[in-house]
């Protein structure tokens, strides 16, 4: 049934596990790579939101959260349901760490992203 996946995403067990999610999570956009300020509130763009991976258009699950990554609401909203946007650029010293740019590593923030909770074949 179309529309299917939203029903399930609307309910106040899916809204619970989304803010557990986003209490819990890296600060780290999984699309972007920036710091996500969590203090911020929606509608900011800046905002924290839980990205689907697995878009729920493409047939992603609702409750699936190892398929969610937290990110930017503007970041999120630019993505909408593709699957092929903002792949980050891996390191090119693999040994980084998540996050921000290290003394080390002079690629910046861009090159630093977390790891995946779900790895998708591009």
């Amino acid at each position: 049934m179309a529309g299917e996946h939203r029903l399930k995403a609307n309910g106040h067990r899916y809204r619970e596990a989304k803010a557990r999610f986003v209490r819990n999570a890296e600060p780290w956009c999984g699309i972007c790579g920036a710091e996500v300020d969590k203090t911020l509130k929606w509608p900011h763009p800046d905002s924290p939101s839980v990205d689907h991976v697995i878009p729920l258009a493409k047939g992603g699950d609702a409750m699936d959260t190892k398929a969610w990554q937290l990110a930017h609401l503007h970041c999120n909203r630019d993505k909408s349901d593709r699957l092929d946007y903002g792949q980050p650029t891996a390191c090119p010293m693999l040994h980084c760490p998540p996050g921000p740019a290290t003394p080390e590593c002079p690629y910046g923030p861009g090159f630093h992203w977390p790891k995946p909770t779900v790895r998708l074949a591009w």
